[in-house]
């Protein structure tokens, strides 16, 4: 295994100032070295370099300043929990189009996100992943997705309809 410092490269991640928390790849994994108590406030754009295959618990939780996310093409998951919750500056993120899962939580309370395209291929959008999102006024969800947790568009307020896909197996609660 070898750990990657996620500020080897500036380009791969911009970071606008101060060093925050320690973030490092472990095959292909990115992590972080704490939840929101180590978040780089002052974080302001993510490029998660390719080759990134699933992103850790709470990795960009609570950078209240990021604003703009792109994810690699090789990214198939945002599986961890809390990924990109609590990033309340968060207004767009691009989609990797292999991303198959959304995990719990993953952009809980990320007040200012107004669109995410979540791409065909998308097999399940966890419990809560959107909840509190409540700028998120558009959403396309995928002929692909097969499960919504609970709670999952729970207080996205300006949401005013989604279209179900039609093979959807499991609808959470509320």
């Amino acid at each position: 295994m070898k750990n990657t410092p996620i500020t080897d490269n500036p380009s791969e991640l911009s970071n606008s100032g101060s060093a925050g928390a320690e973030r490092f790849w472990i095959d292909g994994i990115l992590y972080s070295g704490g939840c929101a108590v180590d978040a780089d406030k002052n974080l302001k754009t993510a490029i998660v370099r390719e080759g990134t295959t699933a992103i850790g618990h709470c990795c960009f939780a609570g950078c209240e300043q990021l604003e703009f996310v792109v994810l690699p093409k090789s990214l198939e998951s945002l599986g961890g929990v809390g990924v990109f919750s609590r990033c309340r500056s968060l207004k767009t993120v691009v989609v990797s189009s292999a991303i198959e899962a959304v995990g719990d939580g993953a952009f809980r309370d990320c007040s200012a996100l107004t669109s995410i395209n979540l791409p065909n291929g998308l097999m399940s959008v966890g419990d809560e992943a959107f909840e509190n999102c409540a700028s998120l006024a558009s959403l396309r969800l995928p002929d692909s997705l097969a499960a919504v947790g609970d709670r999952a568009f729970a207080g996205c307020t300006a949401l005013t309809s989604v279209k179900l896909p039609a093979d959807l197996q499991y609808l959470g609660s509320n």
